[in-house]
């Protein structure tokens, strides 16, 4: 696990940001594209220092539409 808040645990694998729901326990991925070039890692990084944990992994989780 790379990141967690109280909602969501984040595993940082390649392209693809691994999100699992604490309360459910479903999965869902996200790869996020910037000019052509997948930079998924670097944008939430980015968004985890400028507003922590919490706020960026929640607003993230909602892009995500195939939970399993």
């Amino acid at each position: 696990m790379d990141y967690e808040n109280t909602n969501y645990e984040l595993d940082l694998y390649g392209p693809y940001a691994v999100f699992t729901n604490k309360i459910t326990g479903l999965c869902g991925t996200l790869s996020l594209k910037k000019a052509n070039k997948t930079s998924t890692k670097q944008m939430i990084e980015s968004d985890i220092k400028k507003y922590g944990a919490q706020k960026a992994l929640d607003t993230y989780a909602k892009l995500i539409t195939n939970w399993t």
